[in-house]
């Protein structure tokens, strides 16, 4: 199980790496068509983060297959398709709105994109000729598109307003709180955490997860202020510019234990889920995790939390920009 783990988080941490490597490129790069006004595009170049939507938007799919099978399991009739479709719209809905013209149009764009899918999702049961599942077809719906769509989708929006690699730190931190976690518990791990929920999680386990957690934060800021990568894009009538400040390390070091805890809570939120469908794993896409969403479950929550923190961080350290 160790090797399996191992092997699969190398795989999907390179491909990550490249990914976000050929996203951060693409930023010097121009189309020459002319501004796409509802893509968030400045002076004729490549949306910010277009390339990590499409990458949202393909895990989405085993992502929306494991969340319907554990929906089906206690009732819902949920389509795959529909299910998908709630998602993505949701993800791409959110990587456009905070780009347009004012605040109270992307929040009318949003309000109308959960109403869509919850009268969609109640008209599914009557084409099929049949009027119960009406209630749990729409909360499955709408349980897609904000679990799935929406909440990763933040990730999106902190590709528009920092560079590539903030989506990598985020990630990185909230990650070695599972990694913190897994190991320490294995090894010192005596005190149960949720045993209701997880049985095998610890108090000890989630104290090494937020200190692994903190340590990688400190890391990668330092990394970043040497560098003089930290800051974050304002954006106007011309071409963006970018804010540079440095991150105080202290004060990064309690926004990575907090992130970790953040990330444990989304990974509790998924198991119980799963404990609700009487399932040990979202399935089997993953060797030695089990499915997809067994991998990114605490990630989900972390995005917008951590899109929170960054907008803080944002105005405390360049109020002015």
């Amino acid at each position: 199980m160790l090797i399996q783990r191992i092997i699969s988080s190398s795989l999907m941490i390179t491909t990550l790496l490249i990914i976000i490597a050929v996203d951060d490129a693409l930023d010097d790069v121009r189309l020459g068509l002319g501004t796409i006004p509802w893509l968030p595009g400045e002076g004729e170049r490549i949306p910010r983060g277009i390339l990590m939507l499409l990458l949202l938007l393909a895990a989405l799919i085993p992502l929306t297959r494991e969340m319907v099978r554990m929906m089906s399991a206690r009732g819902s009739r949920l389509s795959w398709g529909f299910g998908y479709l709630s998602a993505a719209a949701g993800a791409t809905c959110l990587y456009t709105l905070p780009h347009g013209p004012d605040g109270s149009s992307g929040s009318t764009a949003l309000a109308g994109l959960l109403a869509a899918v919850l009268f969609l999702s109640v008209v599914q049961p009557l084409r099929r000729g049949e009027r119960e599942g009406a209630i749990m077809s729409a909360a499955a719906a709408l349980l897609c598109a904000v679990y799935l769509g929406l909440m990763p989708g933040f990730f999106l929006v902190i590709r528009w307003w920092h560079p590539a690699w903030t989506v990598v730190a985020i990630i990185l931190i909230t990650k070695a709180s599972d990694i913190g976690a897994y190991f320490t518990g294995r090894w010192l791990g005596r005190t149960p955490l949720i045993p209701l929920i997880s049985p095998k999680k610890t108090v000890e386990g989630l104290l090494g997860g937020l200190i692994l957690s903190s340590v990688v934060a400190v890391a990668i800021a330092a990394a970043s202020n040497a560098g003089h990568h930290s800051g974050h894009w304002i954006t106007g009538q011309g071409e963006p510019v970018f804010i540079p400040y440095d991150y105080p390390l202290l004060y990064v070091a309690a926004l990575g234990a907090f992130l970790g805890l953040v990330g444990q809570f989304g990974d509790l939120i998924a198991s119980l889920f799963k404990r609700d469908a009487a399932l040990k794993d979202s399935g089997g896409t993953v060797p030695g995790f089990g499915g997809v969403l067994d991998v990114l479950d605490s990630l989900l929550l972390a995005a917008p939390v951590g899109y929170a923190l960054l907008r803080f961080t944002a105005w405390w350290l360049a109020p002015d920009a």
